[in-house]
């Protein structure tokens, strides 16, 4: 199966639930100024990215933002 690849979150033309973040620390601020203004849930920084400034940053505009973790395992755990 062929998912379908964009170049920024502004690009994606169908509403999203989460965005899972596999950049470096230094990168947030810019993919959280972009979650804000198209009124995203949620920000998921994987093991090893922290950001609190940008975190509090998108807590302050209401998204979720959960840092250090790795989706996948939650999902295991959950699942099982």
């Amino acid at each position: 199966m062929v998912e379908p690849v964009y170049a920024k979150l502004e690009d994606i033309p169908f509403p999203v639930d989460i965005v899972n973040a596999f950049r470096a620390p230094n990168h947030v601020p810019d993919i959280v100024d972009s979650c804000i203004p198209l009124k995203y849930p949620a920000i998921w920084l994987q093991e090893g990215v922290v950001n609190e400034t940008a975190a509090l940053r998108a807590r302050g505009a209401g998204l979720t933002a959960i840092m250090d973790r790795r989706i996948y395992k939650y999902h295991v755990e959950l699942m099982v």
